[in-house]
């Protein structure tokens, strides 16, 4: 953003992301109205990473200058108005937003300008706001009222109750419930003026079929002078709820890709309170704004989020955390959103993707003998294997024949998990085959690290690779993407869905070169596009390719047809493992790859979205910023390099 914004209205599409690394996180538009109810300036995170709270909903501030009245700062979209107001995005001059700060400028009358700077503290519920007044001819006055919420993130506020406020000089509590937001300014004092605005408009949540209309509060007045000697304010606010310790931020000296991308990873990890407050994990949280911490997700963005960035010792500890919540031989599906000691199990590949991830840690660690936590993991990994072995996990066994057989009956147990009134969208109950190409190969990567079970475990890999001709599609010349169960046979499905691109990208894969090749031609012509892959050919009559409308008709596209960018990882995996030479390879990812590495200028600043349309343009949809289509897109662009962060700068002021 440059010039001041025209009369045809301030751009709505762009947004920002702030992350405490806590699950907490500030999120907006960068003309600054609010589109979603998950937009806020502060949205704390009470147990870690989960219990979100919209603390501080926004501010509505002016600045009255010296013979031009009281100038707007803010805007907000209020019902049946189609502009927003205040009129603040009139005079927006730019907009900046990086992992540290959101920054907004305005231009003034005499060529004066006043800047907002939003940080929030790292490890720490709390964030400061900071106005900054330039070449000020004569004293101005700034007024702020903060807008207060203390609402669960998911939920709106409809009627003006419940928020109560105590007030002390500079300092401002707002309590609802057991929640306490503590509101501080550098100077002044708040008044005794609040006030309910009502009927502010979500427009992002009404085209999602959502409610989208709610009331804030207007909590109070503080009102100050800047002048020559005092061109700044700022405002704290803080949440008083269980704060960890958070770990250290590595600094990495490989500076091979683009520091943003390193950025974009950095904020999907984040601590994890366990039962006991004093013991602290790590997890990574799926995407933002609405997603906690998924097992499946995890798994797969572990190698870009943080071993391609240097962080093997959070690595490590996400693998514990999610190995000690083992049961029945899976790890979680996800943690619960609201209460943060539940975890749910619906999953059929997490559990598979974490004998990968186990692999992978111990690699970059080093191997076993020097990899902190290695046995504790290994062992993790066979009790995991065993139990599918000796069929203990629900809804999941290893067949006679070798083969991952999952499914139970109104569950989704796979990535493709979209339900639509508790029934399966994809059930794909059977045999779906990146069950069987994780397995085959998990196996033998967990045999390369333990000898005393190497001969076991590569004697079900064998078995399961010497049955993967079953999912040979012979007429389309790709793999089944299920194996269905009709009257007493293994029948495959013929839809071409981009799971297949598992049996091809991953270590050991069981099928010969020619149909490798095979595969990845199909996947090219029906599903590739430049933001990842389709999950079904344009071709199938159950294809659909907006993923527009309410709950049920965007439930209907998620898995038919809708792109996926964190695909586009194995694919280059594909690319890589069947190219002729490194210099086609590095070609041909590098064309993959271009249109995701571009949108990080689009949609939410610095970050990759969780999916697209499958149909051109190609629109970008759900999560703004999407924790595996960032690691993904990071792991593939740097296949031998680490990456680089430079240490995070936190404002200390703000505690």
């Amino acid at each position: 953003m440059g010039t001041p914004q025209q009369e045809s209205g301030p751009e709505l599409g762009r947004e920002w992301l702030l992350t405490n690394g806590l699950g907490g996180f500030a999120m907006g538009t960068a003309c600054g109205v609010p589109t979603r109810r998950y937009h806020g300036l502060l949205v704390s995170a009470a147990s870690p990473p989960v219990g979100r709270i919209v603390a501080l909903h926004g501010v509505i501030d002016s600045i009255e200058l010296p013979g031009s009245g009281e100038i707007p700062l803010a805007n907000f979209l209020f019902r049946d108005d189609p502009r927003p107001h205040p009129d603040g995005w009139t005079k927006l001059l730019s907009f900046e937003c990086d992992l540290n700060a959101a920054i907004w400028r305005w231009g003034l009358p005499s060529g004066i300008t006043i800047t907002r700077t939003l940080t929030l503290r790292h490890g720490f519920n709390a964030c400061s706001i900071r106005w900054d007044i330039d070449t000020l001819p004569d004293v101005a006055v700034l007024r702020v009222r903060p807008l207060v919420l203390l609402r669960d993130f998911h939920s709106l506020q409809h009627l003006p109750s419940g928020i109560a406020m105590n007030r002390s000089g500079r300092t401002l509590r707002c309590t609802r419930d057991e929640n306490e937001l503590t509101l501080r300014c550098s100077r002044g004092e708040w008044q005794d003026d609040p006030e309910w605005w009502h009927e502010f408009e979500y427009p992002m949540e009404n085209s999602r079929g959502y409610d989208h209309r709610e009331s804030s509060l207007a909590a109070s007045l503080v009102e100050v002078q800047l002048s020559t000697g005092q061109p700044w304010f700022e405002l704290t606010a803080e949440m008083d709820a269980f704060v960890p310790q958070t770990p250290e931020r590595v600094r990495h000296t490989n500076r091979s890709l683009p520091i943003r991308l390193a950025k974009a990873a950095e904020q999907f990890v984040v601590a994890r309170a366990g039962t006991d407050t004093t013991m602290i994990g790590a997890s990574i949280i799926a995407g933002y704004p609405w997603f906690s911490d998924w097992g499946r997700d995890t798994m797969i963005s572990m190698r870009g989020l943080l071993l391609k960035t240097g962080r093997v010792d959070e690595a490590r500890v996400v693998l514990e955390t999610y190995a000690s919540n083992i049961r029945d031989g899976l790890i979680p599906n996800r943690f619960d959103d609201l209460d943060p000691d539940a975890a749910h199990y619906n999953t059929a590949d997490a559990s598979l993707w974490f004998l990968h991830a186990v692999h992978a840690y111990i690699e970059y660690a080093g191997g076993v003998d020097r990899a902190p936590g290695a046995t504790k993991l290994l062992a993790a990994t066979m009790t995991i294997i065993r139990s599918h072995i000796d069929g203990l996990c629900p809804g999941v066994r290893v067949a006679g024949d070798g083969l991952i057989e999952a499914g139970i009956r109104g569950e989704a147990l796979t990535w493709m998990d979209a339900r639509i009134d508790g029934v399966a969208v994809t059930p794909r109950i059977g045999k779906p085959i990146e069950l069987s190409a994780l397995w085959q190969s998990g196996l033998r990567l967990i045999a390369s690290l333990m000898p005393a079970e190497s001969s076991m475990l590569i004697a079900h890999a064998d078995a399961a690779a010497a049955s993967f001709s079953l999912f040979w599609n012979e007429s389309q010349g790709c793999c089944f993407d299920l194996l269905e169960l009709q009257d007493g046979a293994w029948v495959g499905q013929e839809q071409i869905r981009p799971n297949q691109i598992f049996a091809i990208s991953l270590p050991g894969c069981p099928l010969g070169k020619k149909r490798q090749q095979q595969v990845l031609d199909v996947i090219t012509e029906h599903l590739l596009t430049p933001y990842g892959l389709r999950t079904l050919s344009q071709e199938d009559p159950a294809y659909r390719g907006r993923f527009d409308g309410d709950m049920k008709s965007r439930d209907m596209a998620y898995h038919n047809g809708t792109v996926w960018p964190w695909l586009i990882g194995p694919y280059c995996d594909a690319l890589r493992s069947l190219a002729t030479s490194s210099e086609d390879a590095d070609a041909a990812v590098h064309a993959a790859t271009t249109s995701l590495v571009a949108s990080l200028e689009h949609g939410c600043m610095g970050q990759i979205a969780e999916i697209y349309d499958g149909n051109l343009p190609h629109e970008p949809h759900g999560c703004p910023a999407q924790a595996w289509s960032v690691a993904e897109l990071l792991r593939v662009l740097a296949p031998t390099a680490t990456v680089v962060l430079e240490p995070l700068h936190t404002n200390e002021n703000c505690a």
